[in-house]
């Protein structure tokens, strides 16, 4: 099975890539986040004609998240944000699929940015981790096939930059947010296991296909922050899995062009 994630930056903008991209990649599933626009707005009938029905949580400007397959999914099974968590943001949107070994959930997350240390968008970044945290004990509980991905907005460790110090921003610095990040997963970062072709450092001329970097020409994805040149960045797509999906892992890829991540 093949699963993709992307941070679109805009469907409206980038419909067009979307649909061209799936035309050449007919992944099984494709997540998206950072929608910017409201559930009426979602083109429904251009991803019909392409083959996919879709799972939407959408905003207007700002965030949205959605979930496209090419299988029909259950409304009543679709869940959007975290239970019990007061959020005006539409982060969260989660569904069950028929998958080979049996059904998988699948969560799409647009993880909270945070911006300064001490800042209230930051503690509210870490109040969402931490709901999220007891979000997927529950969702656990129910569905023990459990497949997180999305744009995290974590840089968990220091290997997942190719420079630490410089970069990205501070809210996603290792310092800031890695501790927090194990705390609530304690899973495996199984796109480090699948994609890193070195031990210590990623993201130097695309030697791994996870990135988040800024190119001159337009990019279709805004996990692209600031780098240096030569394609350095750090890794902010991940798919964490529950332990008993570590046999069930697959080597992933990425597509560079298009700035998403495929699983």
């Amino acid at each position: 099975m093949k699963i993709a994630t992307w941070n679109v930056n805009s469907l409206t903008a980038r419909l067009q890539h979307v649909l061209d991209w799936l035309a050449v990649n007919p992944v099984d599933v494709l997540a998206l986040q950072e929608l910017k626009l409201s559930d009426d707005k979602f083109p429904h009938e251009a991803l019909r004609a392409a083959g996919y029905e879709a799972a939407v949580f959408g905003q207007k400007t700002y965030n949205g998240v959605a979930l496209l397959t090419r299988a029909p999914l259950l409304a009543a099974d679709v869940a959007r944000n975290i239970a019990g968590f007061a959020d005006d943001n539409a982060r969260l949107i989660a569904a069950t699929l028929e998958a080979p070994g049996g059904p998988l959930r699948l969560v799409n997350g647009y993880f909270v940015n945070g911006q300064a240390p001490g800042s209230d968008k930051f503690d509210y970044k870490m109040s969402w981790l931490r709901a999220l945290r007891d979000h997927l004990r529950e969702e656990l509980a129910a569905h023990p096939r459990l497949l997180l991905v999305g744009d995290f907005n974590i840089v968990p460790e220091d290997r997942d930059s190719y420079d630490p110090v410089a970069w990205p921003a501070p809210s996603c610095t290792p310092t800031r947010s890695a501790a927090t990040s194990r705390r609530c997963w304690g899973w495996a970062w199984s796109i480090r296991f699948a994609c890193s072709s070195s031990p210590t450092r990623a993201f130097r001329g695309g030697t791994t296909a996870c990135w988040a970097t800024r190119r001159t020409a337009a990019c279709a994805s805004t996990t692209c922050w600031s780098a240096p040149a030569g394609g350095a960045g750090a890794r902010l797509q991940h798919r964490p899995h529950a332990a008993q999906m570590a046999q069930a892992q697959r080597p992933c890829a990425g597509d560079r062009d298009a700035g998403l991540v495929l699983i």
